[in-house]
């Protein structure tokens, strides 16, 4: 029973994570460390989290705790040189990611860190190696550091044109969209920004529809609806504070 608790816990952490509540996720997997104290993954999603909440001591100890328990595993060597990278540990974060690679040589994660440890050494050219490396293993993903500006857009695009559709959806990631409360105001810019994010299938049956945002006027509602919908939870309140399906436009 502990053990199914224990997975449930771990569940819960990864749904509260894709909701943005880190704080929330650490307190899930630690309830499913008191059920199963030894489980290597939950171990290493807690190193992750404590990472991103800024405490890379505590995640050190956890990335430990999960290579003890799981040494070929990447995640947990992953998770080490993430919290070694940042307490500023350079020489030993690049001996984690190597560990990592050595695993699990497919992970375009590891050698991403890899890089970054590099970096950390000012190492320029030994990193890019690495870095052409994760591109190749991982096409699809773009990492910027810093506010990607429009006037950055502009220069990247006029600088590498083969490559000004990814720059743009890059800047979708850092654009700042003011709405009123119940999404009345720019509507239409958020879901352009949003379908993009969708996948092929969402973007193609989007485009049939409309080829601008300024079209978006022009599309029924129903019609708006039956591509996906928008949705704001309240978590404080733990209710529904908006959905796209039920508001009157």
């Amino acid at each position: 029973m502990s053990r199914d608790l224990a997975y449930d816990s771990v569940d819960r952490a990864l749904a509260l994570c894709d909701l943005g509540r880190p704080e929330d996720a650490e307190e899930a997997l630690r309830e499913a460390l008191r059920e199963e104290p030894d489980d290597p993954l939950a171990h290493g999603l807690l190193a992750r989290i404590l990472v991103y909440l800024d405490r890379p001591v505590e995640a050190l100890q956890s990335a430990s705790t999960t290579i003890a328990l799981a040494p070929d595993l990447s995640f947990g060597h992953v998770a080490r040189a993430q919290a070694l990278l940042a307490l500023g540990r350079f020489e030993e974060a690049e001996a984690a990611a190597k560990e990592a690679i050595r695993v699990d040589p497919e992970d375009p994660d590891s050698w991403v860190l890899l890089t970054a440890a590099l970096l950390g050494r000012k190492q320029w050219a030994e990193a890019l190696a690495p870095a052409d490396k994760a591109l190749s293993l991982d096409a699809y993903t773009v990492r910027y550091r810093g506010h990607f500006t429009q006037a950055r857009l502009e220069e990247y695009s006029g600088r590498y044109p083969a490559h000004a559709e990814v720059f743009t959806r890059l800047r979708d990631n850092h654009r700042v969209l003011p709405c009123s409360a119940l999404f009345r105001f720019n509507l239409a810019q958020l879901l352009v920004v949003l379908v993009n994010k969708l996948g092929f299938g969402a973007v193609t049956r989007f485009r049939k529809l409309v080829r601008s945002a300024d079209e978006l006027n022009s599309v029924s509602v129903e019609a708006m609806r039956g591509l996906g919908n928008i949705v704001v939870w309240d978590g404080r309140a733990q209710r529904k504070s908006f959905d796209l399906t039920e508001t009157q436009l």
